[in-house]
């Protein structure tokens, strides 16, 4: 497992990889609707860090200036690539958050497997993509 991860973290070039959640921010692609918007995203989970099972999640979305951005759509993909030298295919599983109101989005998803997760959070409103953003994790 250990040779696994370290394998992936030199295909990837991140050396952060496994070191907890990273890429707090997001901004919209370019030449999208919102494009030069950029949004302020902060994940949140319930056991912190993750675990194996049920988790609790929770997004706060604020624009560039620090407002919230309400009543959105918002949804976390938790991606695990496969690891054929383990005899493990890859992993994935989605979730949709609601929005709770101030800029709050909550939600839950369940993990089948511990250890490091590509999570990719994006945030849309009337079917344009106002924000997206990468971020690694490690769930026990």
């Amino acid at each position: 497992l250990i040779d696994s991860e370290s394998q992936l973290r030199a295909a990837l070039g991140d050396p952060s990889l496994g070191a907890g959640v990273t890429g707090i921010g997001g901004q919209a692609p370019p030449g999208g609707p919102a494009a030069g918007r950029q949004l302020q995203i902060q994940f949140h989970s319930d056991p912190s860090p993750p675990r194996v099972g049920k988790n609790n999640i929770t997004l706060t979305v604020s624009d560039a200036g620090g407002k919230p951005v309400p009543d959105g759509e918002a949804k976390v993909v938790f991606y695990m690539p496969a690891m054929p030298a383990m005899g493990m295919a890859a992993v994935r599983f989605e979730a949709a958050l609601s929005p709770s109101g101030g800029g709050l989005y909550r939600g839950e998803i369940s993990l089948s497997t511990p250890g490091t997760w590509q999570l990719t959070v994006t945030v849309e409103k009337g079917g344009a993509v106002l924000g997206s953003q990468h971020l690694t994790l490690n769930a026990q």
